[in-house]
């Protein structure tokens, strides 16, 4: 059974990915526009056509259509199928990180799930929904009452600490700056990776993300952007990915360093 797992996993893990990230990429339409994300059946968004069962093949019916309606011949955003490859990648990738352990890796891709969803959104629309970031941070609190991972205690710890701190970031920086400088939504999401990660993890995620935004305001400002506002979200999405998969051995090589 092991030996079949080992063969198999990584494609169904692929696979699984490419369907969620067909998924997510209704959600990343309909959420912001508060439409229900289970009816009407998916339809090209410019003539409204049903999308037709063999057209709905994550990832190969948009190369095949060339990112076109078969219908009215209307231009598919290439968001759908970055997303759809994004997710395989991801689920494929913690599959390899988890070694097969199931259960661990269905909590880790519903997370990265959830965080690409929001992302997107953020990227779009500026906005990080409370129907991502909230049931994100239920997930990460009850997540810890399962077996072989978090406290209840660490995952409480972590959600606070996430919250309190990104908190406490936008409260001087409106003060300094006199304008919002952070949406609630991040506060939210930072709460809800500090709730799936602990707060020692959610400390590399911030910093990775602080570090990531930093050098992503720079590249925007000498492309010459000039709007004032940058999602935070992406960066933060990012930095709790990188955390989840690298921050206990940066924590373990900075603990050394410091000896």
């Amino acid at each position: 059974m092991t030996a079949v797992l080992e063969l198999i996993g990584p494609w169904v893990a692929f696979t699984l990915g490419a369907v969620t990230g067909s998924f997510a990429n209704v959600c990343i339409y309909r959420i912001p526009r508060r439409e229900s994300i289970i009816a009407p059946p998916s339809h090209c968004p410019h003539c409204a056509s049903p999308v037709r069962w063999h057209d709905n093949i994550p990832v190969f019916s948009y190369i095949l259509l060339r990112g076109r309606c078969r219908d009215c011949a209307g231009s598919i955003s290439p968001r759908y199928l970055v997303v759809e490859l994004l997710a395989a990648s991801l689920f494929l990738g913690f599959w390899w990180l988890n070694g097969g352990a199931v259960l661990v890796f269905v909590l880790d891709v519903v997370f990265v799930t959830a965080l690409l969803i929001g992302v997107a959104i953020d990227l779009e629309h500026r906005l990080l929904p409370d129907k991502i970031t909230v049931p994100l941070l239920v997930f990460g609190l009850v997540a810890s009452l399962l077996p072989g991972g978090l406290s209840p205690l660490e995952s409480l710890i972590g959600a606070g600490a996430g919250g309190g701190v990104m908190y406490g970031i936008a409260v001087v920086g409106d003060a300094v700056y006199k304008r919002d400088t952070m949406g609630g939504g991040d506060i939210k999401l930072a709460a809800a990776v500090g709730a799936f990660v602990g707060w020692k993890i959610l400390l590399v995620a911030l910093f990775i993300a602080f570090v990531l935004g930093a050098v992503g305001g720079l590249i925007y400002l000498a492309m010459g952007g000039k709007d004032k506002t940058i999602p935070f979200g992406p960066f933060l999405a990012a930095g709790a990915v990188l955390a989840l998969v690298f921050g206990q051995d940066l924590l373990s090589w900075y603990t050394g360093f410091l000896r």
